[in-house]
């Protein structure tokens, strides 16, 4: 195959034309996941329990009988009809948004289709730990919180209030959003984290306070491309499950130079290890910044939360997004990048995001109704990615809104609940919007 040499922006056509030549099948629970490859390929088909309509390509929704637990991923490529869907298309390429060997034994026996993450999946089963990676963190000397591995039981709260403070962070092995994230600030706190679980293996680490920050990058064969940091807006309490779990994205914050160059050194030092055990594409690290000094908290070895809404961003600032050089490293399409595509890459981008997910039905009938929404629509003459998942789901209403400035300019994170009570509806200003109502 002819080496792709990719200069600038206008070459993004001739990347979606080599990437279209295949077949690439997106599987997600959520359909969010892969509202953004249209950016990147004209050949797409995409399955779900839920439904987002593609202009050109294919929207499988399932209509899966209603059950008492969020439907999986798993669980829709196991549907009789996504089974036979695939087996009208040539030799499919599947992607999910995590990565997982259940997944290859699946996609790779009884669907005989094609999963180009298999080579992803010991990266994604030893660095996404949130456990494992605190050795990694060691290894390359990079700074992190002081921290405790323990089985968690009853009577690990005063150890661990001696060891670590007040307050201190439990996380378990596994999670994503920071839903699996807690803040201890007390007793009380540490019984509703232990009566989920007790018995299993936990991290403890110390609470720095700070800023949290988040990059994104993608790796192929020779190097790393890398973003600029960006502060994870996190713990609002009516926008989170809790006060960790992350809400949102502002693109536009900026630390200081210093702390900058830091990121990009450790990013290219976790980049290059990824490499060498095999890992290609997309990858993000999440840090806390105490003002001068960066902690690392962990690495997402697959596509972040933030890359919809990122992809979208990067192509309306002229820019080659992460997704198409994660798409070509993937498909094992051969390409050259100049420096200056690196250098488009650590701009600034202006914006910022927040994911609309409550916990109590109440805050949608009050607050981001539908009415507000369709005010706002013709307020802003756009749309906003709004839906309420089916019945299983009826206490987590969820939307996605993509500001037109930093979250950050209104105040910080701790008065953001006042601020959006106030001003949510004077700043649905929607930069582009590929989702309908």
């Amino acid at each position: 195959m002819r080496k792709l040499s990719i200069k600038n922006f206008s070459d993004l056509e001739k990347i979606k034309d080599k990437i279209s030549n295949f077949h690439i099948v997106f599987v997600s629970s959520d359909p969010y996941w892969f509202s953004s490859i249209n950016q990147v390929s004209r050949n797409f088909h995409t399955f779900s329990f839920d439904f987002l309509e593609n202009e050109k390509n294919s929207s499988l929704f399932l209509d899966l009988e209603e059950r008492n637990k969020p439907i999986s991923t798993i669980e829709i490529l196991k549907c009789e009809k996504v089974k036979k869907l695939l087996e009208r298309i040539e030799k499919p390429k599947i992607f999910t948004f995590k990565v997982k060997k259940a997944y290859e034994r699946f996609i790779e026996g009884p669907l005989k289709g094609e999963y180009p993450l298999k080579r992803n999946i010991f990266a994604a089963e030893n660095f996404e730990n949130k456990i494992s990676v605190m050795k990694f963190f060691d290894e390359l000397s990079i700074s992190r919180p002081n921290y405790k591995i323990l089985k968690i039981k009853k009577d690990s709260f005063s150890e661990l209030k001696k060891e670590l403070g007040i307050p201190f962070v439990l996380q378990t092995q596994f999670s994503a959003a920071g839903e699996g994230t807690f803040l201890i600030k007390d007793r009380d706190d540490f019984q509703l984290v232990l009566k989920e679980n007790e018995g299993r293996i936990v991290k403890a680490s110390e609470f720095i306070e700070g800023l949290d920050l988040t990059i994104n990058a993608c790796t192929n064969k020779r190097k790393t491309i890398s973003t600029q940091l960006f502060a994870q807006i996190t713990g609002v309490n009516f926008l989170a499950k809790n006060e960790l779990a992350s809400c949102g994205t502002d693109f536009s914050f900026r630390v200081d130079s210093s702390s900058q160059k830091k990121a990009w050194e450790i990013i290219e030092k976790v980049g290059k290890v990824l490499r060498e055990k095999n890992f290609r594409g997309i990858f993000g690290m999440d840090f806390v910044w105490d003002g001068e000094k960066l902690f690392a908290i962990e690495i997402n070895p697959r596509m972040v939360a933030s890359i919809p809404v990122f992809t979208d961003l990067e192509v309306k600032n002229k820019r080659i997004p992460l997704l198409a050089f994660h798409f070509l490293e993937l498909l094992e399409i051969p390409f050259d990048l100049s420096e200056d595509i690196l250098e488009k890459s650590k701009e600034k981008i202006v914006g910022s995001h927040i994911f609309l997910k409550a916990t109590k039905e109440a805050f949608f009938k009050d607050f981001i109704d539908e009415k507000v929404l369709e005010d706002c629509k013709k307020e802003i003459n756009g749309k906003v990615f709004f839906r309420k998942k089916k019945k299983f789901f009826e206490n987590e209403n969820f939307g996605r809104v993509l500001l037109k400035d930093s979250v950050l300019e209104y105040g910080n994170t701790k008065k953001l609940k006042a601020f959006y009570e106030q001003k949510i509806k004077s700043i649905l200003e929607v930069l582009l919007n590929p989702w309908p109502i």
